[in-house]
């Protein structure tokens, strides 16, 4: 096989190429990545000619994520750590259509570019002393009705507080927490791991007004629940909850939905 030469370029499997910048013999010739990142990496030429190279920053993961170059790993001992599985879900629900086929919700999140590079979300989540708990990785409870994953919209928050805070809206137009049944919209609230009764309501807006009554004083417990074992800005915004004040501006199209649907009735 002949030897490579300084200025070549080659393509990759992967996809994307690299030119030779350096060679000093067969088993170390120093490459730059063509692309926005322009990694160089010491490789062997041999896999060079075959285009077995793979580039750090290629968007192997759902077309966006992609590993980086820094000291977080990704596994050990064949398996892969916490860190990755909460980084790959996270690109998994806001890039992935099948997972979204499932779970629409998803429909229109997206992750801060930022955190496109595992190795930018492996140091948020160590920095976080909670990160050996189990949290769960939350983008709602600090900013509502949130889309964007990214350092400065998430925390690493309990199950509990997680389910908490989950979008407002139901596929079906209607709020989460709120059903109709004949006549009449019934309101519960999930807490605890249980589905709670609050009340049947023969206007959907009384049954919307309990139901964030009923969330806002849930907060306020989880907050108490939970203080000294979150972050203090969670603390912080869970012990102030307003569902009432900030809710109110969305009444209108679940009312007007609902009244089109049972006109008549």
């Amino acid at each position: 096989m002949s030897k490579v030469e300084v200025g070549e370029t080659y393509e990759l499997k992967e996809g994307g190429s690299a030119t030779v910048i350096e060679y000093e013999h067969s088993d170390r010739v120093l490459i730059r990545h063509n692309d926005k990142h322009g990694c160089e990496q010491r490789v062997q030429a041999g896999h060079l000619k075959r285009g077995n190279v793979k580039n750090p920053y290629h968007p192997s993961v759902y077309g966006v994520g992609y590993l980086g170059v820094g000291g977080y790993k990704i596994s050990e001992d064949r398996k892969h750590l916490l860190v990755y599985k909460k980084w790959q879900s996270m690109i998994e629900r806001c890039y992935s259509k099948i997972y979204q086929a499932k779970k629409p919700s998803y429909i229109g999140c997206t992750v801060d570019e930022e955190w496109h590079n595992f190795q930018n979300f492996a140091e948020w989540f160590y920095s976080d002393p909670r990160h050996t708990l189990g949290y769960e990785l939350d983008k709602d409870v600090l900013v509502a009705g949130n889309k964007v994953y990214s350092s400065k919209t998430c925390a690493l928050v309990p199950s509990d507080i997680n389910m908490f805070a989950k979008g407002y809206v139901k596929n079906n137009g209607l709020p989460v927490g709120v059903s109709y049944r004949g006549s009449s919209y019934s309101a519960r609230i999930y807490k605890n791991g249980k589905s709670e009764w609050i009340g049947a309501y023969s206007e959907l807006s009384e049954a919307i007004k309990a139901y964030a009554s009923a969330r806002d004083h849930y907060a306020r417990q989880l907050a108490e629940q939970w203080k000294n074992k979150v972050s203090y800005k969670v603390y912080k915004i869970l012990s102030s909850w307003d569902d009432l004040s900030y809710s109110a501006p969305d009444l209108t199209p679940f009312i007007s939905t609902m009244q089109i649907l049972h006109e008549g009735e």
